[in-house]
C-alpha cells in the first residue's frame, strides 16, 4: 500500500502488519494438520482430541482478524471501484478520506465490542466447553489484538492521507490508497513463482 517514501513510523507497523499476516496463514496450516490427524485417530486409532471443533474456531477467527492489517497494507481486500476511478484526482482524494473515516467509525464499533466480550469473560471466568477447558479471554483477546491492529494501521494511512490532503497532493492519496492494478497482481504472482523454486534450492543445499 506504501510507496518508497513511506515515513519510517508507518514502515514498521505496516513490517508488523505484515508479520501477523504471516502468522495468520500458518495458523490455517496447522488447523488443517490437527484436523487431519484427528480424523485419522479417530477412524483408525480410536482417540481423538476431543477439541478440534473449538480450537479449529478459535485457529479461524485469529487467522481472520490477524490477517486483516496485513491485507489492508497490501491493499489486498476487495473494492468496487469502478465509478471512483473515473473520478477526477481531487475528488478521488477526498473520498479516499471519506472511506478511512468510516472504516474507522466502524472498527472502533467492533473493537468496543470486543473489548467487552474479553472482559466479561475474564470477571467471569469462562471457559469452553472443551476437554482443554480454556479461557474464553485468550482466544478473544488474539482476535481483538487483531482488530487493534487493523485500527492501527488505518489511524497510521489516514494521518498520512490527511497530510497528503492538506499539502495539495491528491496525487499522493491516490499513490496510496489505489487498488492494485491487475497487472501488479500479475507481477507479484511471477516475483512468488519465482522466489519458491529459489528458496527450496537454497534450503536443499544447506541440508
Amino acid at each position: 500500500m506504501t510507496p518508497n517514501n513511506t515515513p519510517p513510523v508507518q514502515r514498521r507497523i505496516d513490517g508488523l502488519a505484515l508479520f501477523m499476516s504471516r502468522i495468520a496463514g500458518w495458523v490455517y496450516v496447522a488447523c488443517a494438520m490437527m484436523i487431519t490427524f484427528d480424523i485419522i485417530a479417530r477412524n483408525f486409532f480410536g482417540f481423538s482430541s476431543k477439541a478440534t471443533v473449538e480450537l479449529s474456531g478459535y485457529a479461524l477467527g485469529l487467522g481472520i482478524s490477524w490477517g486483516l492489517a496485513g491485507a489492508f497494507v497490501a491493499r489486498m481486500h476487495v473494492r468496487v471501484d469502478m465509478l471512483l476511478e473515473k473520478l477526477p484526482r481531487s475528488p478521488r482524494a477526498w473520498l479516499h478520506l471519506l472511506a478511512l473515516l468510516l472504516l474507522l467509525g466502524f472498527l472502533g464499533v467492533v473493537a468496543y465490542g470486543v473489548i467487552y466480550l474479553v472482559n466479561d469473560s475474564w470477571e467471569f471466568d469462562a471457559h469452553d466447553l472443551s476437554a482443554l477447558q480454556i479461557p474464553l479471554w485468550v482466544p478473544q483477546g488474539a482476535f481483538t489484538f487483531g482488530i487493534l491492529a487493523l485500527i492501527g494501521v488505518v489511524l497510521v494511512a489516514l494521518v498520512r492521507v490527511v497530510r497528503l490532503l492538506l499539502a495539495g497532493d491528491p496525487d499522493g492519496v491516490n499513490a496510496v490508497m489505489r487498488q492494485k492494478s491487475a497487472s501488479e497482481e500479475a507481477e507479484e504472482a511471477i516475483e512468488a513463482s519465482h522466489a519458491a523454486p529459489a528458496t527450496a534450492v537454497a534450503e536443499g543445499r544447506a541440508c
